[in-house]
Parts: C-alpha cells; sequence; structure tokens
C-alpha cells in the first residue's frame, strides 16, 4: 500500500446497511493489526453504539482506495442532575508503517469539536476516553494540560465526579473499587516484548504515573480522562483551524 492520499468521511446515521457493514469490516481488519481482545461483533457494537446519537468515521486512504487507518468520533449527550452535556469520545487507529505521514486526526477532532460547540454554545463539552496505553497517554497529558488526571492531579472534585458519573452512565465497568480512575476496556494495543519492558521500565514522569494508576494496562484495562472543551479550548482549535486554512491556501496560490 501506498502513502495516504485521500479521506472519506462517513456519518453512521446516514448511510445503507450494506456500505456500513462494509466500513465495519474494513476498520476491523485495521483494529486487528493494532489492537486485540476485540472480535468483529464486538467492534461493531463499538462502532454502532446505541447509546450515541451522532456517530462520525475518517477514513484515511491509499491512491488504490486501501484503508489505512480510521478515526472514530462518536457523540453523547447525557442528561445529568444539573442539565445536559455533551460527550465526545475518540478512537484512532492508524496501520504503524503510516503513522507518521497521516496528520488528519488531529484536525478531525478539532472541526468536529468547534463545529458542534458553535452549534451548541450553552451546552457543556467534555471529551472522555478509555486511555489503553501510555504512549498515547504520554502525548495527551504534554500537549494537554487541562486534562485529567495527570502526575501530581487528579482534577477538582467535581471534575472527578463527572468523570465517574459518566463513566458509570456509559456502562464502563471498574474492575477495582480501589482503582475507581480505571475500566475494564476489553482490547488492549498489540506490542513485543522490547515495547512492553521500554515502558515498563520508562522514568518519564507521565509514564510512571500512567502505570502506577493502570498497572494493568495490558490486560485490556484502561485509564479515564477527561477534558473539558471549555472557551479557552474552543479559541484553542478555533485558531489552529483557520491557522491551518490560511497556510493551505497559502501554499496552494504560491
Amino acid at each position: 500500500m501506498g502513502q495516504p492520499l485521500k479521506t472519506q468521511s462517513y456519518q453512521i446515521n446516514t448511510i445503507n446497511e450494506q456500505d456500513k457493514e462494509k466500513i465495519i469490516n474494513e476498520l476491523y481488519l485495521i483494529n486487528s493489526k493494532i489492537f486485540s481482545g476485540l472480535d468483529l461483533n464486538e467492534m461493531k457494537i463499538f462502532l454502532t453504539n446505541p447509546k450515541a446519537d451522532r456517530i462520525k468515521y475518517l477514513v484515511y486512504r491509499d491512491k488504490d482506495g486501501n484503508a489505512l487507518g480510521y478515526t472514530a468520533i462518536i457523540f453523547f449527550l447525557l442528561k445529568m442532575e444539573d442539565g445536559l452535556k455533551r460527550i465526545i469520545n475518540a478512537t484512532i487507529g492508524i496501520l504503524p508503517e503510516f503513522r507518521g505521514g497521516i496528520k488528519g486526526p488531529k484536525k478531525f477532532f478539532q472541526f468536529e469539536s468547534v463545529k458542534w460547540k458553535c452549534r451548541h454554545p450553552t451546552v457543556p463539552l467534555y471529551i472522555v476516553e478509555g486511555n489503553v496505553h501510555p504512549a498515547s497517554y504520554l502525548l495527551l497529558v504534554k500537549d494537554l494540560p487541562r486534562l485529567w488526571p495527570r502526575p501530581g492531579d487528579d482534577g477538582s472534585p467535581e471534575m472527578q465526579k463527572l468523570l465517574l458519573t459518566v463513566a458509570y452512565i456509559l456502562d464502563m465497568k471498574c474492575p477495582d473499587p480501589k482503582r475507581p480512575f480505571v475500566r475494564d476496556i476489553v482490547w488492549t494495543t498489540i506490542e513485543n516484548e522490547y515495547e512492553r519492558s521500554y515502558w515498563a521500565n520508562s522514568r518519564m514522569p507521565e509514564v510512571r504515573d500512567y502505570i502506577s494508576r493502570n498497572p494493568n494496562y495490558s490486560s485490556g484495562e484502561g485509564l479515564l480522562y477527561i477534558l473539558p472543551f471549555d472557551a479557552k479550548n474552543f479559541f484553542i482549535n478555533l485558531y489552529a483551524l483557520i491557522k491551518n486554512n490560511i497556510m493551505k491556501s497559502f501554499m496552494h496560490n504560491n
């Protein structure tokens, strides 16, 4: 397969069953090369989550149309004690040999988050995920200073309560009550002995913090995190999108 040349986006509730099955089978083949622990039926349930009110996929393809990776963004609208809250859950799966050449996930996530917030400015928006590997957690916690939990900071009591409430509503099971921020995600990142040893012996504080909180990540347990998409994050992402479009226009015209 060649380098990624195009992307295709799909909204799950606007495509017919035949196309939906084709896309899910395609994404499962990619997933099975990156993660273990999830069969085709479980993948289908995950990617067509009945509790979600909106699900979008972005699929990265080569010139022959072969899928190289995907980003799935799942939207939930939850009615809570203090009003409605929008929750976004995102999953990224990219074949290892193409991870350096695919830049789409961040832009896709920024665009969808900003677009939704523009349409619904008064509804609080949060990103909630169960992270299954220290490598991805390391990237997130370094780039996002308002992501919790993080080394030395579990977040405010209000943020902790919200995170655990969302996990409960979305039926994310807790395997050990002594570690409430850990949930049973089922799938695990495929890694060899060298990679496993590298992360186990890492001295980076973010990695040590992740492993201390979630020592059984290789068994399918994920560390919950929450990121409020507040005014500051909204304008940061809006600026990034505008800057990117200006740069693309400049390069195209020159």
